[in-house]
C-alpha cells in the first residue's frame, strides 16, 4: 500500500489559469496538486491586459522561455457597438501610445504559455502536477 499525501489545495484544471493559481499557492508554502488533462496543442492565444502581465512578471514566466518572442503587444483598441441597434454609439479607438509607453496588453499563445507555466510548477517543491486522467484518486 502506498503512503497517502497530504496537500493544502487541489486545483483541477492544468490552462493558464490554473497553473498561475497552484505556482501562486506553492509561492506561499501551501502543498499543491494540479491536476490537468493530457497535454495537447492549443493554437488559440489570448489577450492579457497589464494585470495579468504583472502576473507573469511576478512568478518569472514572461522572461523564461522566449515567451515574450512569441507574443505581440496590444497597441490599439476599439470599442465597437455590435448590437445591431439603431442608433448605433459611435467606434471608439484608444492608443497606448497616447497613455503612455506601454501596451494595453499582450497578444499570448496559449501553448507556449501553459508550458512555460506548467515548467515553473513543476520546479517548485510545494507543488506537484498531474497530467492525464484524474479517475480513481481518493
Amino acid at each position: 500500500m502506498s503512503a497517502k499525501k497530504a496537500y493544502d489545495v487541489a486545483i483541477v484544471g492544468g490552462g493558464p489559469a490554473g497553473l498561475a493559481a497552484a505556482c501562486l499557492m506553492a509561492e506561499l508554502d501551501l502543498k499543491v496538486i494540479c491536476w490537468s488533462g493530457p497535454p495537447r496543442a492549443d493554437l488559440r492565444t489570448t489577450a492579457l491586459m497589464q494585470g495579468s502581465m504583472r502576473l507573469l512578471n511576478h512568478l518569472g514566466a514572461w522572461h523564461s522561455d522566449g515567451l515574450q518572442k512569441e507574443c505581440a503587444p496590444l497597441q490599439h483598441l476599439e470599442v465597437v457597438d455590435a448590437t445591431g441597434r439603431i442608433p448605433r454609439a459611435p467606434t471608439v479607438s484608444f492608443d497606448a501610445a497616447e497613455l503612455g509607453s506601454e501596451p494595453f496588453g499582450w497578444n499570448v499563445p496559449v501553448t507556449p504559455l501553459t508550458e512555460t507555466l506548467s515548467k515553473l510548477l513543476a520546479a517548485n517543491k510545494n507543488a506537484t502536477l498531474v497530467t492525464g486522467s484524474a479517475t480513481g484518486l481518493t
